[in-house]
């Protein structure tokens, strides 16, 4: 055991003597990784929440209950005011009779509108995340079963 101790140490001092091989073993792992770091990113793991604007125009609560249920984790809803002129977004346009066509003559439609050009993944998100508000919905009107648009 004692020889295995005194073989180890040689090998240190060997090492310790080469200035190339404490570069090789210190400087460059740390090197590595900083560049391995940048080029690949340690971002956050949060996906960012996409930009939507609202133009709600129903005077009902239905078209204000969709809106209330899109889910804030995948979706920031914006106001058509504070949207930007030029850039392309994701649109939502809830029409004026939402609310009562939704309760009198079912389904009501709304447009959701999708620049050109967006990534499939994007558009995947934002429609799961719309379909989480739809359903959201249906279950607040089947809660409160209006007869009428104006039995609210």
């Amino acid at each position: 055991m004692n020889q295995a101790w005194r073989i180890g140490i040689l090998d240190v001092r060997l090492l310790l003597s080469d200035p190339g091989a404490i570069v090789q073993m210190l400087v460059f792992p740390i090197l590595f990784t900083w560049v391995f770091g940048l080029s690949f990113g340690g971002g956050s793991n949060q996906p960012q929440a996409l930009p939507l604007i609202v133009d709600n125009r129903d005077a009902g609560p239905l078209g204000q209950t969709l809106v209330n249920w899109l889910p804030a984790s995948d979706v920031r809803v914006l106001d058509p005011a504070d949207s930007p002129g030029d850039t392309p977004n994701f649109r939502l346009v809830i029409p004026d009779d939402f609310t009562t066509s939704v309760v009198d003559h079912p389904p009501g439609h709304v447009e959701l509108i999708v620049p050109p050009k967006t990534s499939a993944l994007r558009v995947q998100s934002l429609k799961v995340a719309f379909t989480q508000a739809q359903i959201r919905t249906l279950a607040t009107l089947t809660r409160t079963r209006p007869e009428s648009a104006t039995a609210w």
